[in-house]
């Protein structure tokens, strides 16, 4: 089943139904779920519950016994396939180098996108020669021949997974 950013809810049953007296004839069988992510999404795992609380696997296959006990029935066994949107970051400029100088800041420099429209933070390799804010301001701490890089990066929520740039 191919799902987008959402739930998909799956229900697998069990044959031969149950012949038989119930004390002395217990079946099980196996059911298999296969999870196929269209080519935007990312699978995130079998669920229990619609509110993915309950994980069962990580594996976009997952197979599990599932028992009958009442004679003339079918088990059923129901599972929720989480996938999330994959998204992208994107600078707001091209790729550059700058020279920043001790105390100078360079508002939104290193300004990313992300394509969720969710907000994107910052991280500096050195935050002890160049620091960056929440806003993309990149600021020079120290005076430092050392190279710096700025990397953009968005955690994702419930509906996208998270991405980076650097």
């Amino acid at each position: 089943e191919k799902l987008n950013g959402s739930y998909g809810q799956v229900t697998s049953s069990v044959t031969p139904k149950i012949l038989g007296n119930p004390s002395e004839t217990i079946k099980t069988a196996q059911a298999t779920f296969t999870a196929t992510p269209n080519d935007n999404c990312t699978f995130h795992g079998w669920y229990r519950d619609a509110a993915h609380t309950q994980k069962a696997s990580d594996n976009a296959t997952y197979t599990e016994d599932i028992t009958n006990n009442q004679v003339g029935s079918t088990a059923h066994l129901t599972l929720y396939a989480w996938f999330k949107t994959n998204q992208t970051l994107t600078f707001n400029t091209a790729t550059y180098e700058k020279n920043i100088v001790k105390g100078a800041t360079l508002a939104g420099a290193a300004a990313a996108t992300a394509s969720s429209g969710l907000s994107v933070s910052y991280q500096s390799s050195n935050s002890n020669v160049v620091s960056v804010n929440d806003a993309g301001d990149v600021t020079g701490v120290s005076l430092s021949n050392d190279d710096v890089t700025i990397t953009a990066l968005q955690p994702g929520n419930d509906e996208y997974s998270p991405a980076s740039i650097t």
